[in-house]
């Protein structure tokens, strides 16, 4: 390195990066000017690479570092211009995980960073086999790691995920019979909810496609978001439990989810035995180690209408509750 222009000289201050260490002229020397990411250039992993649509808490490279510091001068400018101007506060959202944002939109994407495949393409976010739904995959895995993920990067704010764009996750959805459609709502917006994540249900896109009212899919949106908008206050501020949940049958992904402040818990079931169509399963035993016991147990779901007041036992925090029916998604109430 001691033949490159750009070399660090000990008679000039650090911070003098024209007069010392140049860094156009060091890659312009190393023939790197054209492509500053190249794995020969000793500096390209300081410089960094960051991830579209993610801008993980721990990358220190410079890239990243400059990237956040403007990002939050636009927002604290942003903000300080609504509140003189109009008097208002202003929302502000990300398209991806973004530091300083009151809520993170994530688009489900192909060739995402959140889950290690073979083919790099990341976690399958609308899985079909054949064109037909595969609704016994879970999404719990992927759900959870977006909302760690948010948590370290922004805080506790709202994170929300949706389908959009002309991508093959998309053209999946949108090729799948109508009864699919609402499966795919029914298990993996469900799915969502009981990670900690809000699902934005699909009514129109950007590009043309046919929007759900075209597709048939605006009436069952108007039904089947009832139940979520009457039980907004369960989905609120939660955080995913860390005690275990077992159930007696296959084919189930079952979550704790805890409210931040209030303590108040919540049980998840969400069925993924599917074989182009959900197939309930009867008589569940759900088993949960928690810290305490709760004096009361209610069970309410999108699959059936009020409350259900299911059997159960707790001795010293070890929780056993008999579920007589899982459709698709089944909400235990601790209290």
């Amino acid at each position: 390195m001691c033949s490159l222009a750009g070399l660090v000289r000990a008679d000039v201050p650090p911070g003098d990066l024209d007069a010392n260490f140049n860094y156009r002229d060091y890659l312009r020397a190393g023939g790197w000017n054209l492509d500053p990411l190249a794995a020969a250039n000793p500096l390209a992993a300081e410089w960094g690479r960051v991830t579209a649509n993610r801008m993980y808490a721990e990358d220190t490279s410079f890239t990243a570092t400059y990237l956040r510091r403007y990002w939050k001068e636009l927002v604290d400018e942003l903000r300080a211009y609504a509140r003189r101007t109009a008097h208002r506060d202003i929302l502000i959202s990300s398209n991806g995980l973004w530091p300083y944002v009151d809520f993170n939109s994530v688009g489900m994407y192909p060739w995402n960073p959140d889950e290690q495949t073979p083919d790099f393409r990341g976690a399958d976010y609308v899985p079909v086999v054949d064109g037909r739904l595969n609704g016994a995959k879970s999404l719990q895995a992927n759900y959870r790691y977006l909302k760690e993920k948010s948590a370290r990067i922004s805080g506790d704010v709202p994170v929300v995920v949706f389908i959009d764009w002309p991508n093959d996750m998309m053209t999946s959805y949108l090729n799948l019979p109508l009864a699919e459609k609402k499966d795919y709502w029914q298990i993996f917006g469900a799915e969502a909810y009981a990670n900690g994540l809000f699902p934005a249900f699909h009514l129109k896109d950007t590009v043309g496609s046919p929007t759900a009212e075209q597709q048939g899919m605006l009436e069952f949106f108007q039904t089947y978001t009832r139940f979520y908008k009457g039980h907004r206050s369960l989905f609120r501020e939660n955080r995913v439990g860390a005690e275990a949940v077992r159930v007696s049958a296959g084919n189930v992904a079952a979550s704790l989810l805890v409210r931040r402040g209030t303590g108040a818990r919540t049980l998840h079931l969400v069925n993924h035995n599917y074989d182009r169509g959900i197939v309930p399963q009867a008589a569940l035993l759900v088993e949960a180690d928690l810290r305490s016991c709760p004096r009361r147990v209610t069970m309410v779901s999108p699959d059936f209408p009020g409350a259900k007041s299911p059997a159960f036992s707790c001795r010293h925090g070890k929780l056993r509750v008999t579920v007589d029916r899982l459709d698709y998604y089944d909400v235990l109430l601790l209290r």
